[in-house]
């Protein structure tokens, strides 16, 4: 008969090999998730006139996904695998649905509810989820998602009282896929390295960064860099909203976002000289994370965006647009990071500063 050790020893020994395959299987699941989503991209309708408008957009997003998984980068190719995702369901949903709910506000009215009861199925469990023993960029990502799905489910109920009701189907679908998303982030299983991150408000750094946009917005720039400021505003937008919920990782993830935005509004190209001393300042500041000893995976999501920029692809040099990026990311993003993570945990927001609140809106199909 084995002996009580043994026996231990066994029982270990498989909870450690069924523990282990769960630790690896996260690169295989993008991997696995990213074929799936493009194959699903190769199904759709080429003659849909809304497909046709995002089909080049969701692959490409699709090819940086795949190609950032490769180069290693696991958190830039979930992030690009998210945007990617997000346009595909909603074209499918929308395609899907149209042909039953048709021109009818009634069946429009059903679909929304049924949806609606499908997010908030979410929201409820979402409180009670464990996010200790994950890099604080999952809970990021999954916070950012989900802080989007109940703007875009009234956003589909208001246009289909003054537009045509596919438009609605189609915002219903992000915000299904938003829903998706976050779950999925969630149910990955990427090891953290380092202490859990300290998260708090950052209510007084967005009021400043608000600041710093108004001003940058104006003519000539505002005109020429239109588009940029949209993602700006979304970007910044979408922060505060995390903030004010208490959602302090996707708050972080999302201001940082807008910070580098707003820092390549406001570059011209990096000179020849420059460029040299900016792969010197981005080697240090990625040896200063690798030593802080704290989980810095929101962070590193930055410094991947910067490797892959920066990778010689097809034989070309990064382009002046990417190195913008790259500068900001640098001497802006990194620094804004380590000076917000150190800050104490509930920094006083100096009262009666006036706020001005701006909502854009994004046209589903640009």
């Amino acid at each position: 008969m084995p002996s009580r050790k043994l026996i231990k020893g066994t029982i270990l020994c498989g909870l450690v090999a069924l523990w282990l395959p769960e630790r690896a299987q996260s690169p295989a699941r993008l991997e696995k998730e990213i074929v799936r989503v493009r194959k699903a991209a190769s199904n759709m309708p080429a003659d849909d006139p809304v497909w046709q408008s995002l089909n080049t957009e969701t692959e490409h997003e699709l090819s940086d996904a795949q190609a950032a998984l490769d180069a290693g980068y696991e958190y830039l190719a979930l992030e690009d695998l998210g945007k990617g995702r997000e346009n595909l369901q909603a074209a499918k949903y929308m395609n899907d649905r149209k042909q039953i709910v048709g021109r009818d506000l009634d069946a429009f009215d059903e679909e929304w509810k049924r949806a609606h009861t499908e997010v908030a199925s979410y929201e409820n469990k979402a409180g009670s989820r464990v996010w200790a023993g994950k890099p604080a960029i999952l809970r990021a990502f999954s916070e950012s998602a989900a802080a989007r799905t109940e703007p875009l489910l009234q956003g589909a109920r208001a246009f289909s009282k003054v537009t045509d009701i596919s438009s609605s189907l189609y915002y219903l679908g992000e915000a299904k896929s938003a829903t998706d998303f976050a779950n999925f982030c969630y149910s990955l299983d990427l090891p953290i390295h380092g202490t859990p991150l300290a998260l708090r408000s950052i209510a007084e750094e967005l009021h400043a960064l608000q600041a710093r946009v108004n001003a940058a917005f104006q003519p000539p720039r505002s005109i020429e860099k239109h588009p940029q400021f949209i993602r700006l505003g979304a970007s910044l937008k979408l922060a505060k909203e995390l903030n004010t919920a208490g959602l302090y990782a996707g708050a972080l993830y999302q201001y940082l976002d807008a910070v580098q935005r707003v820092r390549a509004i406001e570059l011209t190209d990096p000179g020849t000289t420059s460029r040299t001393q900016l792969r010197s300042r981005f080697d240090t500041a990625e040896e200063q994370l690798k030593t802080s000893g704290r989980d810095d995976s929101i962070a590193e999501l930055f410094l991947q965006r910067a490797r892959f920029l920066l990778s010689v692809q097809e034989g070309s040099e990064a382009t002046s647009d990417n190195w913008r990026l790259v500068d900001s990311l640098v001497d802006e993003v990194l620094p804004t990071y380590a000076s917000t993570v150190s800050r104490a945990a509930n920094p006083t927001v100096s009262a009666g500063k006036a706020s001005t609140r701006v909502t854009l809106v994004r046209w589903p199909y640009t």
